[in-house]
């Protein structure tokens, strides 16, 4: 390969760097403004990545092999431009880790807290409120230690407490009925702008007020462990 063919392959490398750079924040922000269907939008921000990576690893070569040191700072460029999707990319699979393919999550599988005024908030293309043997034996395989709070406020006082604790996480509380004990919010991812929905019950068992929380995603098939963060995010402030 002459030297004309290595500098024109850099500069298409380059050039390709820089396009997948553009279409991870353009698919996020189109995401978030609902432009495109929430699958595209994922399926482009999963092809900048994956597309970044490839381009990384070549200029990663061409920046080792002699026949390329004329373009090392090309070379060297493309590695820049590439490394944020490629960040990106690393740092969600290893999130994702051993979690589950689940996206309801709830700290009594027994009784999950029931959805009310929800129902009226999440579209018909929402995942499916009912649990079943599946998804409990999944999440108690990955969230053994996931249990309601127990306290010794009153119900009321525990009521007051919990709705002070989702305001102050940044939920959206669209449900708050302190005759039932239940309070439902919503929140929003921060990228993509997903919405979550949440179902805190609050109720007396022999004596013991028991805060039971449930986090169920509104689209997509697995979490990354979102929902068991946010309910554990919600039990540490409330605690």
């Amino acid at each position: 390969m002459n030297q004309p063919q290595n500098s024109a392959l850099i500069q298409w490398s380059f050039r390709l760097a820089v396009l997948f750079l553009l279409v991870l924040p353009l698919s996020i922000v189109a995401t978030r403004l609902n432009l495109i269907h929430f699958s595209m939008g994922l399926a482009a921000s999963a092809l900048a990545c994956l597309g970044a990576l490839l381009i990384m690893l070549l200029g990663i070569t061409a920046w080792l092999l002699p026949k390329f040191r004329g373009q090392r700072r090309q070379s060297l460029n493309i590695i820049l431009v590439t490394l944020g999707p490629v960040l990106i990319a690393i740092n969600a699979l290893t999130g994702a880790g051993d979690k589950p393919a689940i996206h309801d999550i709830s700290t009594d599988i027994a009784k999950p807290p029931a959805f009310v005024e929800a129902l009226k908030q999440r579209g018909t293309d929402s995942n499916p409120l009912q649990r079943d043997q599946k998804l409990d034996q999944l999440q108690q395989q990955a969230y053994p230690l996931l249990a309601p709070i127990k306290t010794s406020l009153t119900p009321m006082q525990a009521y007051e407490k919990a709705l002070s604790v989702a305001a102050g996480l940044g939920w959206d509380i669209y449900g708050n009925n302190p005759e039932t004990g239940l309070i439902e919010a919503v929140d929003t991812t921060l990228l993509y702008g997903f919405k979550d929905d949440i179902a805190i019950r609050i109720e007396s068992r022999l004596g013991t007020t028991h805060v039971d929380l449930r986090s169920v995603s509104r689209v997509g098939v697995g979490d990354l462990g979102a929902n068991a963060a946010r309910i554990e995010a919600f039990i540490k402030a409330f605690n």
